[in-house]
């Protein structure tokens, strides 16, 4: 099976503390799920239709899984730094909720980055940095998926689903900048280099 998902998320954030920073977002994750299932037709179809003086044999029933559910986020960074550097660690919690009841996703970040700071004019600070980061993604998906013909009269199978995803490899190594154009505006770039995936961050942050 394969995953591809997209999240896009409106979050605002406080300072509690001077090191110490919580926030909350709330957004869509929208994606899909490809899934190829091998059915053994003779043991799924139950006798007299399928038996050893004629055997149904294998069917391939690849499908879609389509995820379309909201999200709400709440985390916190704990952070530390000077004008010429800083390290961070934040945390972060994703519960994501299907209006159809068809799938559930849960994920967990936690994330570590240290880096130098370089000053490009007023107010403007560029902060390039590297670190680990820890995804670990619980999914589960659910539905209902029909087949063509599958046997001699053209009927076929109905086959009802639930599909659980986590994270075998949640560590990934991260490379990225943050770009401060003003005490307003800011950018930043990440990519997350894992064993099994890759991630890429890119955002815009207003600060009134």
């Amino acid at each position: 099976m394969e995953s591809h998902s997209s999240n896009t998320e409106f979050k605002a954030d406080v300072w509690l503390f001077p090191f110490l920073n919580l926030f909350a977002g709330v957004g869509k994750v929208k994606g899909h799920v490809n899934v190829g299932v091998d059915i053994d037709l003779d043991a799924f179809v139950p006798f007299p239709f399928c038996r050893p003086a004629n055997p149904c044999g294998h069917a391939q029933l690849p499908f879609t899984a389509h995820v379309d559910n909201t999200s709400f986020t709440f985390g916190s960074i704990l952070g530390y730094g000077t004008d010429h550097w800083f390290a961070a660690l934040s945390l972060a919690k994703t519960i994501s909720v299907s209006a159809k009841d068809r799938s559930d996703m849960k994920m967990t970040n936690i994330a570590g980055r240290v880096g130098p700071r370089f000053a490009l004019g007023k107010d403007v600070m560029l902060t390039p940095y590297v670190g680990a980061n820890y995804y670990d993604m619980d999914v589960t998906v659910s539905g209902l998926v029909r087949s063509g013909a599958l046997f001699e009269d053209g009927d076929g199978v109905n086959l009802r689903y639930k599909v659980d995803l986590k994270s075998s490899r949640p560590w990934a190594a991260i490379g990225g900048a943050n770009l401060e154009l003003s005490s307003h505006w800011a950018m930043q770039a990440e990519y997350n280099w894992g064993k099994e995936s890759n991630r890429f961050v890119l955002s815009l942050t207003f600060r009134p």
